[in-house]
């Protein structure tokens, strides 16, 4: 998520005050690289309408991905937590546009988890929406390294 521009707008939708939705469809790029956005287009408004009237106003923006099948084949819609993956495995493509190039992770880092939004998406087939928060600090973190990290303090010598 935090390499995708889809993401990043939603997160600055977020920090903007808006109701930040960002809304991706899986591709199968060895069916080439066209895009059905069947998916997107049948159940996309429904699912922001949902996020709409479900948001509370906190520090959340919602991170929506629609599997690659037809729409009669989807599961459901879960409410699920991000995959982390250990790498981006990416894959620069040409693009139509001369010079230009655009970039896709085709292969899928393993291993999945099978309550991630990535799992979930691609074998169960279902819509996915993660909702994420605004807050990234390592609060583990920040209690290990509080006054482990400083400065000499007093006169200069």
């Amino acid at each position: 998520m935090n390499c995708s521009g889809t993401a990043g707008g939603a997160r600055e939708g977020a920090l903007q005050g808006a109701v930040g939705i960002a809304m991706s469809q899986a591709v199968d790029y060895s069916h080439g690289r066209e895009v059905d956005w069947s998916n997107a287009t049948r159940f996309g408004a429904e699912i922001a309408r949902s996020l709409f009237q479900a948001h509370e106003g906190r520090d959340t923006w919602y991170n929506v991905n629609f599997p690659f099948c037809p729409p009669e084949a989807i599961g459901d819609v879960r409410v699920v937590r991000h995959q982390r993956f250990s790498r981006s495995p990416f894959r620069y493509y040409p693009s139509e546009n001369e010079g230009k190039f655009f970039v896709a992770v085709p292969e899928t880092p393993l291993p999945l988890d099978p309550d991630g939004d990535f799992h979930v998406l691609t074998h169960e087939r279902s819509i996915t929406v993660t909702p994420v928060s605004m807050l990234q600090t390592d609060m583990r973190a920040l209690e290990r390294l509080d006054g482990m990290i400083g400065l000499p303090v007093g006169e200069p010598e």
